[in-house]
């Protein structure tokens, strides 16, 4: 199946209608035919975009043709520049035991990071996984904070019995420090390998990538989205 992870637009600050075409967006995802997608900043209201009215998860959900999906605000965020900015998953087949959790953070950083998560429940022969959407500090002096949350990420998950995929911005690359927290020796693959949008799985024993692609979003963003296909070993 298809699993795809993507930072969705980053707002030019001041400049009415600047934010990214939902819609073009939305035919870069459909192309890469995903069955689930972990979504990241993505505003779910927005004054300044084209469409300020438009409650653009739904209409993402729509034009993905991913009915179930899950959205949590990111707390302190909800400003004039900033209005109902979150983290979202989508999926073609139902989600339960939907939620967040807050990331540790030193209190520096302009707004709270969180994951979303949901139990996704496949009708294909897939076993129940979990999918958990996932954003990182960003900031050159915020690598502690990065390591801590990769700390609480492997906590929160290190008792899990299902399988597990978490994909998002980690900002931080293949071999840094946070992401060595979740690497391969305590039990977790990275499938991309490359840059800081990643996605990776858990146990690692159980998941096998057949091919992944880091797609050049051009204008629709300022990140890649990256997608994996994996096939579920038994």
């Amino acid at each position: 199946f298809n699993i795809a992870g993507w930072e969705m637009t980053k707002l030019d600050r001041g400049k009415r209608g600047s934010e990214y075409d939902i819609y073009q967006q939305a035919d870069l995802v459909t192309k890469q035919l995903p069955d689930v997608v972990a979504f990241q900043e993505v505003r779910r209201f927005s004054p300044r975009s084209k469409y300020p009215k438009l409650d653009r998860v739904k209409e993402m959900s729509s034009l993905l043709g991913l009915p179930y999906f899950v959205y949590h605000e990111v707390p302190e965020t909800h400003t004039s520049e900033r209005t109902h900015y979150g983290i979202s998953v989508m999926s073609r087949w139902p989600l339960k035991d939907t939620g967040f959790f807050e990331l540790p953070s030193d209190g520096k950083p302009a707004y709270r990071r969180l994951a979303v998560k949901a139990t996704v429940i496949p009708d294909n022969g897939l076993p129940p996984f979990i999918l958990c959407s996932l954003h990182l500090q960003h900031s050159r002096d915020g690598s502690d904070d990065r390591k801590e949350q990769a700390r609480c990420i492997y906590a929160h998950f290190a008792s899990e019995t299902l399988p597990v995929i978490l994909a998002g911005d980690f900002n931080c690359y293949t071999n840094s420090e946070g992401r060595n927290l979740l690497a391969q020796d305590k039990g977790w693959k990275d499938t991309t390998q490359q840059g800081i949008d990643a996605i990776l799985v858990k146990p690692k024993t159980s998941w096998e990538v057949v091919e992944k692609r880091i797609v050049d979003s051009g204008k629709t963003s300022d990140h890649p989205l990256v997608l994996s296909i994996l096939k579920y070993l038994e």
